[in-house]
């Protein structure tokens, strides 16, 4: 019995020992994480913004014409028999 409470009572002096620097460390490790994020976040929501009246988004109107175009086209009627080989 008296072996345990020694053994409990040095555990419970290691811990108190290491928990000061471990605190400590914890702190400047948590601080540091603190300022990348509030360095990072503001570039971020401008990053991920969506464009302004200022900034419009660019019409495809080529790309938009280049589809209908295609679209309207008529395609070639093909019979069912039809094969890339005529000698077969």
């Amino acid at each position: 019995m008296k072996i345990s409470r020694c053994f409990a009572l040095a555990a419970a002096l290691c811990m108190a020992a290491v928990a000061y620097p471990v605190r400590a460390v914890a702190y400047v490790v948590h601080a540091s994480c603190r300022w990348v994020v509030e360095r990072v976040e503001p570039v971020l929501a401008k990053l991920s913004a969506a464009p302004t009246a200022s900034q419009p988004r660019v019409e495809l109107t080529a790309a938009k014409a280049f589809v209908l175009r295609l679209a309207k086209r008529e395609r070639p009627v093909i019979a069912p028999r039809w094969r890339m080989c005529p000698s077969t």
